[in-house]
């Protein structure tokens, strides 16, 4: 087989397989969007997802302490880890404007 019989068999074997690699996107696509749902809750109806109470859908938690300082609730003697301003390690003041 001469070169360009190579070439050609090179070329012709390149196109076969970005047709089969096309193919197989295709039928992957095909299979999510119509295939069997293994795996998946059946859907559930609105009514039924908000008559359940509140307080059973979603679990009991602590509340959260946004903005509280370690050692803020009633009887307790730890201090803040945040520096005072001024004290070392403290962030310099913010200038009003430049």
């Amino acid at each position: 087989m001469t070169s360009q019989g190579w070439a050609h068999l090179s070329n012709n074997l390149l196109y076969s397989a970005m047709l089969v690699y096309a193919g197989a996107l295709v039928c992957y696509a095909a299979d999510l969007a119509f295939g069997p749902r293994f795996g998946r809750a059946p859907a559930q109806s609105a009514t039924a997802v908000t008559s359940e109470p509140i307080d059973r859908a979603m679990p009991a938690r602590a509340a959260a302490t946004v903005g509280a300082t370690v050692g803020s609730g009633p009887g307790s003697t730890a201090t803040s880890p945040v520096p005072e301003p001024g004290a070392a390690g403290a962030a310099p003041p913010l200038s009003a404007s430049p």
